[in-house]
C-alpha cells in the first residue's frame, strides 16, 4: 500500500533537518539555554508545538533564522527547562563543596553570549546584539536622517498612511494605517520610500503606488527626493 509523505515519520524527520540551516538554529537555539534543558526533558513538552511550527516548514526560511522573532516563544521553554535542569544536577551531585547553581548559571550566561556574538555576519545567523559593538550601527543613515526631517513636519493631527518600516515612527499618531497591499488607505498624508523594505508587499508594489498617487487628483506631491515621497490628500 502506498503511503503519501504526510503519512511518513521519515519524512518530517527530514523537513525538520533540511536545510542544513535548520540544524545550525536548532544546536544555537537550545545551546544558549547551555543546552540544560536535557537534564529536565519533560519541559521539552512545552516546546515541542512550537519547535514543530519552526522547523516543518520548506518555504520560509524566516521560520527557522536567527533573526527573526519566531525563536522568542522556544527561548521561554527552553530556559525554563535550563532552571529545572539545574536544579536536577543539584539533586544528582550531592557534593557540596560544588557550587553548582554559581557554576551553572554563568555557563547558561557564556553560552548565550557566544551564541549571540558567535554567528554574527553568518548569513543566515547575523546575530542581532553583535551589531551593537560595529561602527555602522552607530552611523545614522543620511538618508533616514531626512526621512525623520520631513515627517516631524507633519501635522501631528493628520492621519498618516505607511508601510511597516516608518509605522512604528508614527505609532504616537492617534490615526494611522498600514499599506500592505496595492489599495491606498483614506489618509490625510501617505508616506512612502522604494528604499526600504516595506513587508508584506513587494517593492513593485510600492513603485505602483507612487504611480497611482502621482496621477491620483485627490493627492498631491508635497516631497520627492531620492525615492522618498509624501502625498497630501487635497482639501475638498
Amino acid at each position: 500500500m502506498y503511503l503519501s509523505r504526510r503519512t511518513r515519520p521519515l519524512y518530517t524527520i527530514d523537513i525538520m533537518l533540511t536545510p542544513g540551516s535548520k540544524i545550525q538554529s536548532a544546536l544555537a537555539l537550545f545551546g544558549s539555554g547551555g543546552f540544560l534543558i536535557l537534564l529536565a526533558p519533560n519541559n521539552l513538552i512545552l516546546a515541542i508545538p512550537m519547535i514543530g511550527e519552526k522547523y516543518l516548514t520548506t518555504d520560509r526560511e524566516s521560520n527557522w533564522a536567527m533573526w527573526w522573532h519566531y525563536s522568542a516563544t522556544i527561548a521561554v521553554p527552553i530556559y525554563i527547562g535550563a532552571i529545572f535542569g539545574i536544579k536536577n544536577l543539584i539533586g544528582w551531585i550531592k557534593n557540596k563543596k560544588i557550587n553548582l547553581p554559581v557554576i551553572t548559571s554563568i555557563f547558561v550566561l557564556l553560552m548565550t553570549t557566544f551564541t549571540a556574538f558567535s554567528y554574527y555576519d553568518h548569513p543566515p545567523f547575523p546575530a542581532p546584539l553583535a551589531k551593537i559593538f560595529t561602527r555602522k550601527f552607530w552611523h545614522r543613515d543620511e538618508h533616514l536622517s531626512k526621512i525623520q526631517d520631513v515627517i516631524s513636519k507633519i501635522d501631528q493631527k493628520a492621519s498618516v498612511a505607511t508601510t511597516n518600516s516608518f509605522l512604528p515612527h508614527m505609532s504616537h499618531r492617534k490615526e494611522i494605517y498600514f499599506i500592505n497591499s496595492r489599495s491606498i488607505p483614506p489618509a490625510d498624508y501617505v508616506v512612502l520610500d522604494v528604499n526600504i523594505g516595506h513587508w508584506p508587499i513587494e517593492n513593485e508594489d510600492v513603485v505602483y503606488l507612487v504611480q497611482k498617487l502621482q496621477s491620483d487628483p485627490q493627492y498631491q506631491s508635497i516631497h520627492d527626493d531620492q525615492g522618498f515621497y509624501v502625498f497630501k490628500k487635497k482639501e475638498l
